[in-house]
C-alpha cells in the first residue's frame, strides 16, 4: 500500500471517528438533559400535571406519524435520487408536493383534534383538564409534521450533522429551556403546555431552515419543475 493510501485510509477513518463522536455526545446530551428536565418538571408539576403533558405529547406525535401518510420515507428516497442525478427539476417539484402532504394532512389532524378535544376528554381520557391542555397542543401536530418534513429533507441531502444539531442539541436545550422558566416563575400547568407548543413552533421551523440549508443553491436557481405525483405515491403504497 502506498503513501497516497494510508493518507486515503487515514482520512476515512479520522472521519469516522469524528461522526461516531458526535453521535455518541448527542444522544448523551439529547438522553442526559432531557431526563433531568422531566423529573425536575414532573416534581414541580405533580404527577397528575406532568402526566396530562405527557398524554398531549403522545398524542402529538402518535397524529403526526398518521398525518404523513409514509411521506418521510419517500422524501428521503428521491431527494437522494434527484439529488444524486442532478435532477433539479423533479426535486422542486417533489419539495412542493411533499410539503403539501405534510403541511394539508397536518392543519386537517389538529383541527380535528382541537374541534373534538371535548369529547376526547368525557370520552376517552376522563380527565378534567384534557381539553384545555388539547386546544393548546392540537396544532402542535402541524408543526411536528413541519419538523418531519425538514429532517426528511436532510436526510436525503445527505447531512446527518444538521440533524444532530436538530434532534440532539436544539430540542433537548429547549426542554430544559422549559423546565428552568416553569420552575423558576413558577407557572400554572397551561403555561407550560403553552411553552411546549412553543417549542413545536420552533423546532417545525428550524428543521425548515436546516433542511433548506442542506439543499444546493444551484436548486434555487433552476426554473424548471416537474411533479413525480405517480412514482411517488407508487413508492409509498408498495
Amino acid at each position: 500500500m502506498n503513501k497516497n493510501n494510508y493518507k486515503i485510509l487515514y482520512k476515512s477513518y479520522q472521519s469516522f471517528f469524528t461522526g461516531s463522536w458526535i453521535i455518541f455526545l448527542g444522544s448523551a446530551f439529547q438522553i442526559v438533559f432531557i431526563f433531568f428536565a422531566d423529573a425536575i418538571l414532573s416534581r414541580f408539576l405533580q404527577p397528575t400535571g406532568f402526566g396530562l403533558i405527557n398524554l398531549a405529547k403522545s398524542v402529538v406525535l402518535v397524529a403526526s406519524a398518521i398525518s404523513l401518510f409514509g411521506t418521510q420515507t419517500g422524501l428521503r428516497r428521491f431527494i437522494a435520487l434527484y439529488l444524486q442525478e442532478r435532477a433539479y427539476g423533479k426535486l422542486r417539484g417533489l419539495l412542493i408536493l411533499g410539503l403539501g402532504i405534510v403541511t394539508g394532512s397536518g392543519i386537517v389532524v389538529s383541527l380535528f383534534v382541537y374541534l373534538n378535544k371535548q369529547w376526547l376528554q368525557d370520552a376517552v381520557y376522563h380527565q378534567p383538564e384534557i381539553a384545555a391542555v388539547f386546544g393548546v397542543m392540537a396544532f402542535g401536530i402541524f408543526f411536528v409534521n413541519l419538523k418531519q418534513f425538514g429532517l426528511s429533507l436532510i436526510a436525503g441531502a445527505k447531512r446527518p450533522l444538521l440533524k444532530i444539531i436538530q434532534v440532539n442539541f436544539l430540542e433537548p436545550s429547549l426542554v430544559v429551556g422549559i423546565c428552568i422558566i416553569s420552575v423558576v416563575f413558577a407557572l400554572p400547568l397551561l403555561s407550560v403546555v403553552k411553552l411546549y407548543f412553543g417549542m413545536y413552533v420552533v423546532i417545525g421551523f428550524s428543521a425548515l431552515l436546516f433542511a433548506f440549508k442542506a439543499l444546493p443553491k444551484s436548486l434555487f436557481k433552476d426554473r424548471s419543475l416537474v411533479f413525480p405525483v405517480r412514482i411517488f405515491f407508487k413508492f409509498r403504497v408498495a
